[in-house]
């Protein structure tokens, strides 16, 4: 299992493989980080990764601080920092993890 790409919880293991669905609610963390952060401001993230370039080089040092020495893109891009909306500052592999349905 790789540590840096999505980890998503199967509730009903019954169903085939292929035929196995997320659950599109957010889990207990989800709702745990909403309440911390209900007054902290989703502006408050950091400038430097609004920009393309910095954000991809800030998620490919956050691959490298794991010890993968050569990311692949689906890794590095799961570490994307979140800039906006509630769940600003978590990653995107996370945000996938805890809240599929955010994303959708």
């Amino acid at each position: 299992m790789d540590v840096l790409l999505p980890n998503f919880r199967i509730h009903d293991i019954s169903i085939s493989p292929n035929r196995q669905q997320c659950v599109l609610r957010c889990s207990k963390a989800a709702v745990l980080y909403q309440k911390q952060n209900v007054d902290r401001n989703p502006k408050a993230a950091d400038v430097s990764l609004w920009n393309e370039d910095t954000a991809l080089q800030e998620a490919k040092g956050r691959v490298m601080a794991h010890g993968v020495p050569n990311p692949t893109e689906k890794q590095y891009l799961g570490q994307l920092i979140i800039t906006f909306g509630k769940y600003c500052h978590c990653s995107f592999k996370w945000l996938l993890e805890n809240d599929v349905g955010y994303v959708k």
